[in-house]
């Protein structure tokens, strides 16, 4: 049985949280409603990926660990965009892989940590700020991260259920909103997933999970690279009626 733990799960929060940690491995089940393990073919092998991947990351300042897609959306961010194409086209054969259409405004990205993180302080939901809005009330992005390594990686979440989420955490953010979450659904059990290698030349294998409703974190060795690749449903009319 897991140890029960206190913990503090959010960035900015003086709040600690009676929380307990289990390890999924890459063969077992994913139990949290709404994510499922997704893998895609590539056109080359992942050595020369990841090598060319991270030469892209040379062009962009020292300790840069996010390259976004060059049609990322985010308003006055002032995050490092892919201006010469490769990250882009890379993560536009994950989508097409996925049967994901594209998209005018993108909020897909590679990551390279450059530094060990195990302090499972950073959990959140997504949040978007972009035009047109892509918020709660307006409809439900979905989210893949991939592996782009020759080891396992990992990836931390809350095992809180998608409709308690939902119902508490609403946008823009606001520490206020998880602080109150995590009160009322404690002890909490923190699920560290493992995400499988490549185990063929050109196959990487990720995780799907929706956005809005997954509270999750960073978690992970220095050197890890990934990608994560978004899909985006606008809610009709007819469905808020």
């Amino acid at each position: 049985m897991s140890v029960i733990q206190t913990l503090n799960l959010l960035s900015g929060s003086k709040q600690a949280f009676k929380c307990s940690k289990t390890l999924v491995s890459a063969d077992k089940r994913l139990r949290l409603k709404g994510l499922r393990r997704v893998s895609c073919a590539l056109e080359q092998s992942q050595i020369s990926l990841k090598e060319n991947l991270i030469d892209e990351f040379k062009n962009f300042s020292l300790g840069t660990e996010e390259v976004w897609h060059r049609d990322y959306g985010e308003i006055d961010s002032g995050n490092d965009i892919d201006d010469r194409g490769y990250i882009s086209v890379f993560l536009d054969q994950i989508r097409d892989s996925l049967q994901w259409d594209k998209e005018g405004v993108t909020f897909d990205k590679v990551m390279l940590r450059r530094e060990d993180n195990h302090d499972l302080d950073q959990f959140h939901a997504d949040h978007f700020v972009s035009n047109p809005p892509k918020i709660r009330s307006k409809g439900v992005m979905e989210r893949a991260i991939f592996n782009l390594n020759n080891i396992v990686r990992y990836f931390a979440v809350l095992n809180i259920a998608p409709e308690k989420v939902n119902t508490a955490i609403k946008d823009p953010y606001c520490l206020v909103d998880y602080e109150n979450l995590l009160e009322e659904v404690q002890p909490i059990e923190i699920e560290i997933l493992e995400i499988p290698p490549m185990r063929s030349p050109q196959m990487i294998h990720g995780i799907c999970f929706d956005a809005f409703s997954t509270v999750h974190a960073g978690f992970g060795r220095e050197g890890d690279l990934a990608a994560i690749v978004s899909n985006w449903s606008k809610i009709s009319a007819r469905q808020v009626l």
